[in-house]
């Protein structure tokens, strides 16, 4: 009997509260800005480290990942642990700051044909 009265509806009456209305937007409040995604695509071979490290954080890890990827493949790598990739990224961040007219390319390679050295 008492699963039977579980299945009985409430009067319409009764509502359940729920969460509290969103205040109501002003015309003249400011919304927060959309995050914008470069959409601009970058020069693999010519990027040089000046650009790579003036890029947005997003953008630079973006392709700090890629040049990993790229490089660690060129060198037949076949497993990198997370330490090794954030070791690789910031040896080859820390080339470039020695060389801003380096290309990128260049300074992962070195990153990666030195890691754990």
């Amino acid at each position: 009997m008492l699963l039977l009265a579980a299945c009985v509806q409430q009067p319409a009456s009764v509502s359940a509260p729920g969460p509290a209305p969103a205040p109501p937007v002003s015309p003249t409040s400011p919304l927060p800005p959309e995050p914008v995604a470069s959409t601009i695509p970058f020069p693999i071979r010519s990027l040089n480290c000046a650009e790579l490290i003036g890029a947005s954080d997003d953008d630079r890890a973006a392709a700090s990942l890629f040049f990993i990827g790229y490089r660690a493949a060129l060198a037949r790598v076949r497993k990198l642990s997370i330490a090794e990739i954030q070791a690789i990224e910031e040896n080859a961040l820390s080339i470039c700051a020695a060389d801003w007219a380096m290309p990128a390319a260049r300074a992962f390679g070195i990153a990666v044909a030195t890691r754990g050295r």
